[in-house]
Formats: structure tokens, C-alpha cells, sequence
């Protein structure tokens, strides 16, 4: 469901789709590439409510390159998505900090006219093109959550920590929580040896 429009990403808006998406029958997780500088008690709530409902709502922490994660994603029952380079290095505009949870790639361009070290995304108008961004990496977490339910049978806490657990732990947890996503472990439990 899309929230935001030409005035922007209304409060009231994103609070009422979460609740929608929370009420969607059989939804593990949601995606919300959006965020700002504050949370409204609305959105809060909103998330407590998704939290009720074994939904888990992954959200972008921000592409300001400052050290405080943007919000909704700042609230403690979403799971904030921090940016990294194809390097695992904290990409240059994202957000940081206290209360990350996770990590995903989300590109890092090298240039505006080449695709080398972007990621191929949805725009604005309908189409793709490559992109960077924090609401480029939330999606993979959010992508991963899906498949982890559908084989595991995984929901609402379960799902979070198993996400989180299997994570690549690349060090410092306020630049990459705990760690880039890696699918494939969150999947199957396990790890593909050197050269698999």
C-alpha cells in the first residue's frame, strides 16, 4: 500500500497502512522504505499493534549518513535496516546508531550514469532503475522474511531473532546491528563453505 504521495508521507497515513497491513490475512512482515526525524504516537502504536499480530514491520533507518537511525524504524519493535556497500562496509548515507537491528546491501553507486555498485529498484514512476538506499536494503530483510516463514513456519518474535541470529556479524553493532542479512542461513540454519 503506498503512503507517500506528492505532500510527502503523511503520519496518519502511515499509521493506518500498517494497521491494514497488520490485518492482511496470513502476512509475516511488512516494508516501510519511508522514514523522518521523529515518531508520531500514532505510528508507535501502529507497530505495537503489528507486534500483536505476529507481523514484524522492517524499516529503512535513513539515508542522511548521520548517527541516529530515522523513524518509524527507530521504534524498538520495528527492525531498523542500516546500508551496505557489495564491500560490507557501512555505506556512506546511511543512517547509524543506537536501536539498529540489521543490515542489508543497498547499494553505493559509483556514479549517477553507471549501475556498477547500485541495485536495481522500483522507482516512482512505476519502472526500475538503479538506486541506492536504505529503502533499497529493507526490502531484502523484508524479501528474507518471507521465504524464512514460508519454509520454517516462523512468525512474529521467532522470526525476528531467527533473522537477526543469522545475520553476518561484520563488528560494530551500531553500524550494521547484528549484521548483514545472509538469506540463505536465515533459510536453512546453515552456512555455504568457501567456494559454494
Amino acid at each position: 500500500q503506498r503512503v507517500c504521495g506528492r505532500g510527502g508521507c503523511p503520519t496518519s497515513a502511515i499509521a493506518s497502512a500498517i494497521r491494514a497491513a497488520a490485518d492482511y490475512p496470513n502476512l509475516v512482515a511488512m516494508n516501510l522504505s519511508l522514514g523522518g526525524a521523529s515518531e508520531a504516537q500514532s505510528e508507535k502504536d501502529a507497530i505495537a499493534y503489528a507486534k500483536s499480530r505476529n507481523v514484524l514491520v522492517i524499516a529503512s533507518a535513513g539515508n542522511d549518513g548521520t548517527g541516529t537511525v530515522s523513524c518509524p524504524a527507530c521504534d524498538p519493535n520495528a527492525i531498523s535496516v542500516a546500508s551496505t556497500t557489495w564491500a560490507d562496509q557501512l555505506a556512506s548515507y546511511s543512517q547509524y546508531g543506537s536501536g539498529l537491528d540489521i543490515s542489508a546491501p543497498g547499494g553505493n553507486c559509483y556514479s549517477n550514469t553507471t549501475p556498477e555498485g547500485c541495485i536495481y529498484s522500483a522507482n516512482k514512476s512505476g519502472g526500475y532503475m538503479w538506486m541506492q538506499g536504505t529503502s533499497m536494503a529493507a526490502p531484502q530483510v523484508t524479501g528474507t522474511a518471507g521465504v524464512v516463514a514460508s519454509v520454517t513456519g516462523l512468525r512474529g518474535s521467532g522470526l525476528r531473532s531467527r533473522l537477526l541470529s543469522t545475520a553476518d556479524n561484520l563488528g560494530d553493532s551500531n553500524k550494521f546491528g547484528a549484521g548483514r542479512v545472509n538469506t540463505y542461513r536465515a533459510v536453512t540454519g546453515n552456512t555455504l563453505g568457501a567456494g559454494q
